[in-house]
């Protein structure tokens, strides 16, 4: 086990020497002996003694206390004063130096040597505390960085688990936005049948609002007609033995009847298990109506500025089991999907071959490939749309003496063929020609008055809003029926110009009201 050193601090060499001795002789070692204040500073910082036994009254300028304030700015090493003096001043200022003792001489050895001991046990015991205590801040200083690093990621996490939220909140409400802006039917129901969505479009249809239906069981609400077959048909869906295509019949709340056509597909939650059907239609009820009035043998034009209507009301011949023909300039990819389901033949106008459908490139090829079709089975549906690109490439009267042999065809296998061309493709001569071999589709020609399906749906839409005393403007018009405010302007100038509508100007808005004439087409297409 090494001795303590110590460092004596004495002025008279023969007192030094003397207690040199005794402390070798007690088992401490004696690191030195100087006898000035400013030699002690120096040796004290060069050997670093364990202790320091100081005389106060010492040679030169700088007396034993001084020598310990300087020394325990630079080191802490234990100090014990030894001196003759014990005067009051003296020991002040000796206390100031936070001394670890003080003997008198002179003195006995085991006074002396039990001040060492208590010097040495206070000096450890202080360096233990000294050491608890980094120790316990260095731990505390860990834990506060710990703490201060894991509050700043929970801050971040809180923040983008806010932000998150706050995204997946406006992407919620601009999801709603798209579906309740949405011209189409659509309803979805979890994995118990309870509605989850019932958009404005099938809100507006059937008068029952949102509120009232979402979360019901969608098998005990009174707006499904015959439940029982619904049933089935849900169930057929979820084992996926039904047509992606189906038809729903809704009932209304002022008792009417509608007719949606709606495409099923199943939602699958976690792991892929089902949790729900989703449903996306549209209203063909004046289709299917209309398809009954329909007279085999007979050739009729679809006007309008988009071919969607005409071939909505193509594909909803297709769920009555009748083969179809579809003529066009260009297939749209989901129309190619709904189209597997149904006997259908797709047929591109084009002088370009195509891998996936047969293509015809003159009136001739035209003429024999419905020629064909229809000879097949009675009340087969032709629906011809791309006129404007066969009038480009063809004169008007040659198309029409192709349109003359289609319908002597049609009429010999009493088949159905419809036409879809925009009007304005025709000048007046041609349209005329056209009106007098084609027939409109019934109901789009009322005491004179022929208006597409577009313009009869707004029609229908501004009598009801009227009968509830709503004001109907062209705001409200473009954003029930998705279009912007010019488009609106122009379907209402040709209502107005068949004088089924006025419109007037009430402060700065243009307000819309049905007229008697445009009453009494609606009654009369609804009795027809």
């Amino acid at each position: 086990m090494s001795k303590e050193n110590i460092l004596i601090v004495e002025d008279k060499l023969i007192v030094a020497e003397n207690l040199k001795n005794k402390l070798e002789q007690i088992g401490y070692a004696v690191s030195g002996i100087v006898t000035s204040g400013e030699e002690a500073v120096k040796k004290a910082i060069k050997l670093q003694p364990d202790l320091i036994l100081m005389d106060i009254r010492l040679e030169g300028k700088m007396d034993g206390i001084d020598a310990a304030k300087q020394i325990r700015k630079k080191c802490k090493i234990p100090i014990i004063y030894v001196t003759a003096y014990a005067d009051d001043e003296t020991l002040r200022r000796a206390s100031i130096t936070e001394s670890y003792g003080y003997v008198l001489k002179p003195f006995e050895i085991r006074e002396l040597r039990g001040n060492i001991e208590m010097a040495f046990y206070k000096y450890k015991t202080e360096k233990e505390l000294e050491n608890y205590k980094n120790n316990l801040e260095r731990l505390v200083k860990e834990r506060t960085s710990k703490l201060l690093s894991f509050n700043k990621k929970l801050k971040l996490e809180v923040k983008n688990r806010k932000r998150a939220e706050n995204e997946m909140r406006i992407m919620r409400d601009s999801l709603q936005s798209i579906i309740d802006g949405a011209s189409e039917v659509i309803i979805s129901i979890d994995k118990d049948f309870r509605v989850q969505t019932w958009n404005k479009s099938v809100e507006f249809l059937t008068g029952f609002k949102s509120k009232d239906i979402i979360g019901k069981n969608i098998l005990r609400l009174s707006v499904f007609e015959n439940i029982k077959d619904f049933k089935e048909t849900l169930k057929q869906v979820i084992q996926g033995t039904k047509p992606e295509i189906n038809r729903l019949f809704l009932n209304t709340l002022n008792e009417d009847k509608r007719v949606i056509k709606v495409s099923c597909s199943i939602i699958n939650g976690e792991s892929d298990k089902f949790s729900g059907i989703l449903f996306i239609g549209n209203d063909i009820t004046i289709d299917s109506y209309r398809y009954k009035r329909l007279i085999p043998g007979v050739c009729y034009y679809i006007f309008g500025e988009d071919n969607k209507s005409a071939f909505d009301f193509f594909t909803s011949l297709g769920q009555d089991d009748h083969h179809g023909l579809l003529v066009s300039r260009n297939i749209a990819e989901n129309f190619k999907r709904i189209t597997k389901d149904y006997s259908f033949d797709i047929v591109i106008l084009s002088e370009n071959k195509t891998n996936d459908f047969g293509n015809i490139s003159s009136l001739d090829e035209l003429v024999d490939r419905i020629d064909k079709f229809c000879s097949k089975d009675k009340g087969d549906v032709v629906l011809l749309d791309g006129v404007h690109y066969l009038l480009t490439r063809f004169s008007f009267q040659d198309f029409m003496n192709s349109m003359y042999h289609i319908c002597e065809k049609v009429s010999k296998y009493g088949s159905i063929f419809l036409l879809y061309a925009d009007p304005i493709i025709f000048d007046d001569r041609e349209l005329a020609i056209l009106k007098k071999e084609l027939k409109p589709l019934p109901d789009q020609h009322v005491d004179d008055i022929m208006i597409n399906d577009e313009l009869n749906g707004m029609l229908v839409y501004i009598y009801n809003l009227n009968q509830m005393n709503n004001i109907v403007n062209i705001k409200k018009l473009a954003k029930h029926f998705s279009i912007v405010g010019k488009t609106v302007t122009k379907k209402l100038q040709s209502l107005e110009n068949e004088g089924l509508i006025h419109v007037r100007r009430q402060g700065r808005f243009k307000v819309v009201y049905i007229s008697e004439k445009g009453k009494t087409l609606l009654n009369r297409k609804q009795n027809l």
